[in-house]
């Protein structure tokens, strides 16, 4: 039903789709230019005002603050859309795949869009009709696609009855199901981050080296593929972004050096009882190594992920206690610094701006304090493209060799449909139906 100025790839680069062409020379104000003869469900034409507008009503919404908040003001002149920034960001694109709508409607239950499909309303049922006046409307693949709303185990029913078709599920919603049958699967990327907190007050992890250690011994193929889908990665970029993660993560310690490396930052089993120990070289002691790890018991996947961790260092020697804390109890333990680790869970930005996350005073930073960090996140998110990945090593070897933070994994979605009822599917980040005119249909299916 609506459409972006941009797109963001499977590799987390964009291409433009409502924008024409845009220029920034300092990274802080942007100028768009918006694609003319595009359409409004209504037969009106977009115009610049309504691409402002939208991005004003996007900026204070609850789905989208958060992603625009870099964002100061947003407003036309003389026919083209400046942006203006309270910080640098020469990766402003990737953050715009946000719904453009018509001036003044965003208050409506529907507001005028400019996709392939409108909504229709006919009493007994609701629908999406293909948009005559949209530019791609030869190359549809349906003319309508009915709208029902299911809950719980109705929504497999229908599913198993072929009465749906489609539907994509994540092993981390807290209301998960799943699908079985004559099905096929494909997946998407998402932003979102499982990561372990650390404090580091606790006298093992507060050695980057040990941290080092601690997170090679961290089973995340078995995080990843048994507990839910998704893809490993020991720093906070997606092993699929266009500035290659391979080329930055440099630190990890591989299986065959863990025996070295353990030597090398005395951890080892020094009373013979099974588990590992550690000599502290200021007390001149041997200290036992048990974590407290802090999880939101109020999710179910992430309970499973947490005890899965347990027993899986307790099978390498180290001692977890695991904390499981409803929602109110976990974030005054994380502010009070009550825990060793912490399970978390945090949504970046398809830019992989990493300041809410390590910079001071970010909405889900507890613990992590470095200047040097600090600045090598500005410096990221400043860069021009032909300096980003200059850039880009700089921070993500930085975070790999320091371990602010231990990443785990990036959560993926998975799509189930009927086989063969529908082929081309090549979802985005955010856009499950993204190039919906390459798809195909399977005749006589509803």
């Amino acid at each position: 039903m609506y459409e972006s100025l941009f797109e963001v790839n499977a590799d987390f680069s964009y291409v433009k789709a409502l924008c024409d062409t845009f220029s920034t020379e300092d990274g802080k104000v942007y100028r768009f230019y918006v694609k003319k003869g595009v359409k409004f469900h209504d037969g009106s034409e977009l115009t610049a005002a309504d691409v402002a507008y939208s991005l004003e009503l996007a900026r204070v919404s609850d789905n989208y603050a958060s992603r625009l908040s870099i964002i100061t003001a947003a407003y036309v002149l003389e026919d083209i859309v400046f942006v203006e920034l309270n910080r640098v960001n020469f990766n402003l694109p990737l953050l715009l795949d946000v719904p453009i709508v018509k001036n003044n409607s965003g208050k409506e239950s529907v507001p005028v869009g400019t996709g392939p499909y409108v909504f229709n309303d006919a009493g007994e049922y609701i629908y999406l009709k293909a948009f005559s006046e949209h530019r791609d409307f030869q190359k549809l693949p349906a003319e309508r696609i009915y709208l029902k709303e299911y809950e719980g185990g109705s929504l497999l029913t229908a599913f198993d009855s072929g009465l749906i078709d489609l539907v994509t599920t994540s092993k981390a919603d807290i209301n998960y199901l799943e699908y079985s049958g004559n099905t096929e699967l494909r997946h998407k990327d998402t932003t979102v981050l499982y990561f372990l907190g650390i404090n580091r007050r606790n006298a093992f992890l507060g050695d980057k080296n040990r941290r080092q250690l601690f997170s090679s011994f961290i089973d995340r193929e078995m995080l990843a593929e048994d507990i839910i889908t998704a893809v490993q990665t020991t720093i906070p970029l997606h092993p699929s972004a266009y500035f290659n993660s391979d080329e930055y993560d440099t630190f990890t310690i591989s299986e065959q050096d863990i025996e070295d490396a353990k030597i090398q930052y005395l951890v080892e089993d020094y009373d013979r009882d099974g588990m590992l120990e550690y000599l502290d070289l200021e007390e001149n002691s041997v200290e036992e190594i048990t974590l407290r790890l802090l999880v939101n018991k109020e999710n179910p996947a992430k309970v499973q992920m947490a005890r899965a961790l347990r027993s899986s260092l307790a099978e390498v020697g180290i001692a977890v206690e695991l904390s499981e804390l409803n929602w109110d109890g976990y974030l005054r333990a994380l502010k009070n610094a009550e825990y060793d680790i912490f399970l978390g869970e945090v949504m970046l930005t398809a830019d992989f701006d990493l300041t809410q996350l390590l910079s001071y005073g970010g909405s889900a930073n507890y613990g992590v304090y470095d200047a040097q960090l600090q600045t090598l996140i500005y410096d990221f998110n400043a860069s021009a493209e032909d300096g980003k990945q200059e850039e880009a090593a700089q921070l993500y070897s930085y975070i790999a060799e320091h371990l602010p933070i231990i990443s785990l994994m990036f959560e993926i979605e998975t799509i189930y449909t009927h086989r063969e009822a529908v082929s081309g599917i090549s979802p985005t980040v955010h856009n499950l139906f993204c190039n919906i005119t390459d798809w195909s249909i399977a005749a006589g299916r509803k």
